[in-house]
């Protein structure tokens, strides 16, 4: 993907961002639109990721350390290919979790961190 691109993604990431956070009616979009750039260069270049097969063993892992910022990883992965955009408005919703889950888990045995099973 090209600069330009990357470019168009992040802002379709940034518009999802605030369209997520204004129909919940809740949060705070500072912190997502502060990790955009880093995120869509890191979905749609560098990770070794695969939408059809999320649980794919030589997978890398992105582990996302401030939850208040989900909403950029929400809309990265939608953008990606890992689950429809149109499940974006369901941010902060029961349903959110339970839809989600099988995109954004995996089993546990399978993260580590330095070789320390977390």
């Amino acid at each position: 993907m090209n600069e330009q691109m990357l470019k168009e993604q992040a802002k379709e990431i940034r518009k999802d961002i605030v369209t997520m956070i204004g129909q919940a009616k809740s949060g705070h979009p500072g912190g997502s639109l502060s990790a955009t750039e880093i995120v869509t260069y890191l979905y749609f270049e560098e990770l070794r990721i695969d939408p059809t097969n999320p649980k794919w063993d030589d997978r890398d892992r992105f582990i996302l350390s401030k939850g208040h910022a989900a909403p950029v990883l929400y809309a990265a992965l939608a953008r990606r290919g890992f689950f429809p955009t149109e499940e974006l408005s369901t941010l902060r919703k029961i349903e959110d979790f339970s839809r989600r889950k099988n995109y954004l888990l995996c089993e546990k045995s399978a993260l580590t961190y330095k070789g320390i099973p977390t």
